[in-house]
């Protein structure tokens, strides 16, 4: 059973610190995955299959922490945390997990550099 209130802590420290682009996200071999080294241990937040559901494929968030030698210490994914479990800013699990991985995400990917650059090269 994961740890879910301090998992709850961390994901309302680390969001804020990756929007302040202090949390150092990269890509993993997972195009759903995304992973920031933070001390001795390394963060995961992935996005992942949970099958289908009337016809229309059905995701879930999950945020894992693993040691130096990438075994999982805890995880959870947003069905662990119990229901009326708030976080930041009022979120509910699956929108607090959905937000982190957009962010994570984004900050990979260079997302907002890329715009910059096109929104950039568009105005000369």
């Amino acid at each position: 059973m994961p740890d879910t209130e301090r998992l709850r802590t961390l994901i309302n420290r680390i969001t804020p610190m990756t929007l302040a682009n202090k949390v150092p996200w990269t890509e993993t071999s997972d195009e759903r995955t995304f992973q920031a080294q933070l001390g001795n241990y390394n963060v995961t937040i992935a996005q992942e299959y949970a099958g289908q559901n009337y016809g229309e494929d059905v995701y879930v968030y999950a945020i894992r922490i693993h040691d130096t030698l990438g075994k999982v210490l805890d995880t959870a994914v947003e069905r662990d945390f119990p229901h009326g479990f708030t976080f930041a800013e009022g979120r509910q699990a699956t929108e607090a997990l959905g937000y982190l991985h957009d962010l994570a995400r984004r900050k990979a990917l260079k997302v907002d550099q890329a715009l910059d650059d096109l929104l950039n090269s568009l105005g000369r």
